[in-house]
């Protein structure tokens, strides 16, 4: 077996070598036979797998002649449309050993086939599809993808595991001319595919090699190319928003990003799996949350905050426009008179008084920007709770005070637990800490903000990861509360702030200790 399995690993390179010498091997009489297996019911191989049985029969029948070569025992292999083929197909070779009937039976079944794993009524079949749909479930749980063709994934990866199962059960060895390729280029995908493939490794009761996985993680790396958004619109450049989770904060950063670079076509968020899976000629600029663990980025790209800070912005405008920001406070002795005749220049103005009113408050509010402001008075409620809750209990706890000052309705809630329960815990921030947020059409009524600690740690989903804290946003648009979230964003990730704030007892003392913070607002 040993033998057999090196032979066909490389027997396709052998052919190569004699086809091209003095040497000549008639296998036509193998072909003959093999295409006889086409016209039996869901048995026809593939054009590369019946090349690739040609040739190792071709050999095959050679090297048993020499010498006592034929199997002494054989896993038996089950009664199917194949075996009974192969009964009929060796006997004409001089071949009648039940153990060999077994290994070739076994050794076609483990070949990719034009549609023998599509019959509903095959046993082995139906348990694959079970299995398939725990892998791709997995797969979606451990990498916060969620894939819209599923049926079709389904119907690809079982027909997969289909001849992966016989591969494994009967020591059929399987050499990935681009296991290296692939490791290397798509790292996460390869990662994530060998953590999901658990219920199929289960279920052969084997381990698979590098190999064996890497080409089921081109199955599911080529469905999140599917999942990623095209370039649509007409603009010049486009770049590629990366970060851990592919949502989360990060989609606050994209709408800030489309917002203060008009011509630029911000894509994603794309998570890491997601972001090797893309086709990076369509893209310009890399923006991410992450440091990005590849050396071999062609196009620029740039490292900033979740909610970026005026460092970040100037970073962001050097990049994407060759020049630096221009700073808010700049903008306070705008001419408005002057505002409305370069626009007037332009277009019709219906309403003067009311553009000039707009005017003045969007440039009202860049004024003043470096007044201290105290984070009791951004956060509108705050509460401690001692008792023992689930997560779905200290949620609604928290978006309670908001539901009764009527910032929101019970819309909004019934939102963030329908995202939660799609997308997993993507609202993690960090030490310990929840942000809890929709968007404004889910319910939102006026700007409402919270925070909550929990005496007793609860955890997500059942995940390891323990939450005490929890910040509520409701959000009246995608800007206004952008400024609030980075300052509050960077006390959260101070531990000794974020300790501090864990070990009040009291409501009392929470509202004394954030009534002592700063945001520089």
């Amino acid at each position: 077996m040993i033998k057999r399995n090196w032979a066909l690993l490389n027997i396709m390179e052998f052919m190569e070598i004699i086809s091209n010498s003095k040497l000549k091997v008639d296998n036509s009489d193998v072909e003959t036979l093999l295409e006889e297996l086409a016209t039996i019911d869901k048995g026809a191989l593939t054009n590369e797998s019946f090349m690739l049985i040609a040739a190792f029969l071709s050999w095959y029948f050679t090297y048993l002649k020499i010498g006592n070569r034929h199997l002494k025992s054989f896993n038996s292999f089950p009664k199917s449309e194949i075996k009974i083929w192969v009964s009929h197909f060796l006997p004409k070779f001089g071949i009648a050993n039940e153990y060999e009937n077994d290994f070739i039976s076994s050794l076609i079944a483990s070949q990719p086939h034009n549609g023998i794993t599509l019959s509903m009524e095959d046993h082995l079949y139906n348990q694959l599809v079970a299995v398939s749909k725990k892998i791709m479930i997995d797969f979606q749980s451990n990498s916060n993808i969620i894939f819209k063709q599923k049926e079709k994934l389904i119907i690809d990866l079982t027909q997969h595991l289909y001849t992966t199962f016989y591969r494994a059960r009967y020591g059929i060895k399987f050499k990935n001319p681009i296991l290296n390729q692939i490791i290397k280029n798509y790292p996460q995908t390869f990662k994530y595919t060998k953590l999901s493939l658990k219920p199929f490794l289960k279920f052969i009761g084997k381990n698979l090699s590098d190999d064996e996985i890497a080409l089921i993680a081109t199955y599911f790396g080529g469905n999140v190319r599917e999942n990623n958004n095209e370039i649509t619109n007409n603009v010049s450049k486009n770049a590629a928003v990366v970060c851990n989770s592919g949502i989360g904060t990060s989609k606050l950063l994209l709408h800030s990003l489309a917002e203060n670079f008009t011509h630029i076509n911000f894509k994603g968020p794309f998570n890491l799996i997601q972001f090797e899976n893309i086709n990076l000629s369509n893209f310009d600029y890399i923006i991410s949350t992450i440091e990005l663990p590849y050396s071999n980025l062609s196009i620029p790209k740039l490292k900033v905050s979740p909610i970026p800070s005026e460092s970040d912005w100037n970073s962001l405008s050097m990049m994407l426009t060759g020049r630096k920001r221009t700073q808010p406070n700049e903008n306070k002795n705008i001419n408005i008179e002057t505002l409305l005749d370069i626009i007037s220049l332009h277009c019709r103005i219906e309403n003067p008084t009311a553009l000039k009113k707009d005017l003045q408050n969007y440039i009202y509010k860049f004024k003043n920007k470096n007044v201290k402001h105290k984070i009791s008075q951004i956060i509108k409620h705050s509460a401690f709770i001692s008792k023992n809750v689930n997560w779905k209990q200290a949620i609604n706890i928290s978006l309670a005070p908001l539901l009764n000052d009527s910032s929101i309705t019970d819309k909004y809630e019934t939102a963030i637990l329908e995202a939660l329960n799609k997308h997993g815990n993507y609202m993690n921030i960090g030490n310990g800490c929840m942000l809890v947020h929709s968007k404004p059409t889910d319910g939102v009524k006026k700007l409402g903000t919270g925070i909550t600690v929990f005496k007793n740690a609860f955890t997500v989903f059942d995940k390891p990861t323990k939450f005490n804290v929890i910040i509520t946003l409701a959000p009246i648009d995608n800007q206004s509360h952008q400024t609030f979230l980075r300052e509050l964003l960077n006390l959260l990730l101070d531990k000794n702030w974020v300790a501090k704030l864990k070990n009040v007892n009291s409501t009392d003392e929470l509202i004394a200790m954030i009534s002592m913070t700063n945001l520089s607002l």
